[in-house]
């Protein structure tokens, strides 16, 4: 895991562009990717926001490094394909510690 100055996510609204997600039906990927990485998208009301980058085959393995907003700040973290559809339980978590972590 790792800490980054905060930066606005991609947002995509075309919908046409993207397909649901083998791995994960709350994640969507562009229905062409690249041979050896990719990119991922969860649904929100204002369109498709960026998920995470994901580097390796799509269909047989793949690592991604997924980057979430906190305060005024991004935190990056690997999650590998056995892991992604836990991904919320892993948000969760990483949310719960650092805000009982957090200087008052």
């Amino acid at each position: 895991m790792n800490f980054q100055p905060k930066r606005r996510l991609e947002r995509l609204s075309d919908s046409n562009k993207l397909e649901t997600f083998v791995d994960e039906s709350s994640l969507y990927v562009p229905k062409e990717i690249g041979l050896y990485d990719f990119l991922l998208y969860t649904k929100t009301q204002d369109g498709y926001l960026y998920w995470v980058d994901c580097l390796g085959n799509s269909e047989t393995s793949y690592d991604c490094f997924r980057t979430i907003e906190f305060g005024d700040m991004n935190i990056c973290y690997s999650i590998h394909k056995n892991n992604i559809e836990n991904y919320k339980g892993i948000d969760d978590f990483i949310f719960e510690h650092l805000s009982m972590w957090q200087c008052n």
